[in-house]
């Protein structure tokens, strides 16, 4: 009895050891996983003045794409501690953009910030309401793949205070989200900050 249970294990164990090397060889042509990075070499993402289109709480943010591959845009956020929410696209869905090509997305801001560095809002509504809006915003554009949460690492304490970039990416095979210092050479945050505060 024991010679034959150990045949009809053999040929288990060869299915079970052929299964794991084809699960291993899978592995090896899977993209990357996403993870929390800095933008990949040849991505730029710089903030512009709105278009006489546009209204007074929104921008445009120029992404250029000059990696040799094409880019999908998953993600945009500008964050900022003197906003109440963050601003977001107007328009929803990933935006593709082609190598060597470049594209001008629209960013609605919050219409409520905090002044002087206190905690008093100040704008159109009020901070309950907007921080709702925007809950309920990605709530209602959530997709079946999560999108990844920067680690800590690419959320320091010294950044508490900056005006942030959030972007997720798809480029090539690989995939990731970055928070970095928002590149705004002509102070366009600041300056709307000032004409909400009045100042």
């Amino acid at each position: 009895m024991t010679t034959t249970r150990r045949r009809r294990a053999l040929p288990a164990l060869l299915l079970l050891t052929a299964g794991a090397l084809a699960l291993a060889g899978c592995a090896d042509l899977a993209h990357p996983a996403p993870s929390a990075t800095a933008l990949p070499d040849g991505i730029t993402a710089t903030l512009l003045p709105a278009g006489p289109e546009e209204r007074a709480n929104q921008v445009r943010m120029q992404v250029v794409n000059d990696t040799g591959n094409d880019l999908s845009v998953t993600k945009l956020r500008i964050t900022d501690p003197r906003f109440v929410g963050y601003g977001r696209p107007t328009a929803y869905g990933a935006v593709s953009i082609a190598s060597g090509e470049e594209a001008e997305i629209v960013i609605t801001l919050p219409n409520i910030v905090y002044c002087d560095g206190d905690r008093t809002s100040t704008g159109e509504g009020s901070a309950t309401e907007a921080t709702a809006a925007a809950t309920a915003a990605d709530e209602a554009t959530a997709t079946a793949t999560a999108t990844p949460t920067p680690s800590p690492s690419a959320t320091g304490d010294d950044e508490e205070d900056e005006t942030m970039l959030v972007l997720g990416f798809t480029v090539g095979p690989a995939s990731g989200v970055t928070n970095e210092q928002l590149t705004d050479p002509d102070g366009i945050i600041d300056a709307y900050v000032a004409s909400l505060c009045g100042t």
